[in-house]
């Protein structure tokens, strides 16, 4: 196989694929999961992966989605949170097409105890 047609194959492939999701809490609308394999940590901060998973259909900017990929950055000494990228899909666990993304304000929040935030504070930041 030639190497260019090896790289475009790679680029192709969604990181959804290519995830390993464990579920880490679970609301009323939607199953929340984390890619551990996608951690990076860089001093006390740690970026992760994460995936919900709704139960009923979601819209954003018009257009229909039922899961979402989001990266955080975690502050794993102060306890913070904050969202740098979102990719919807149109199925669920990061399948079928992806639709809008979006980069958000970066604004560190502070973890809520007991909270499914929490568990992905924990699971990026090797506290469990």
């Amino acid at each position: 196989m030639n190497k260019s047609l090896f790289t475009l194959i790679l680029v192709c492939l969604s990181t959804s694929a290519l995830a390993e999701w464990n579920k880490v809490g679970e609301d009323t609308d939607s199953t929340i999961y984390a890619d551990a394999s996608t951690i990076r940590k860089k001093g006390d901060v740690a970026k992760m992966w994460s995936l919900y998973d709704f139960k009923e259909t979601q819209k954003m900017s018009g257009k229909d989605y039922l899961s979402m990929e989001i990266k955080y950055e975690f502050d794993c000494v102060k306890e913070q949170s904050m969202t740098t990228y979102i990719l919807y899909y149109a199925s669920n666990m990061g399948g079928g097409e992806k639709g809008a993304f979006t980069y958000p304000p970066k604004q560190w929040q502070p973890i809520t105890p007991k909270s499914t935030m929490e568990e992905l504070w924990k699971t990026a930041c090797g506290k469990q």
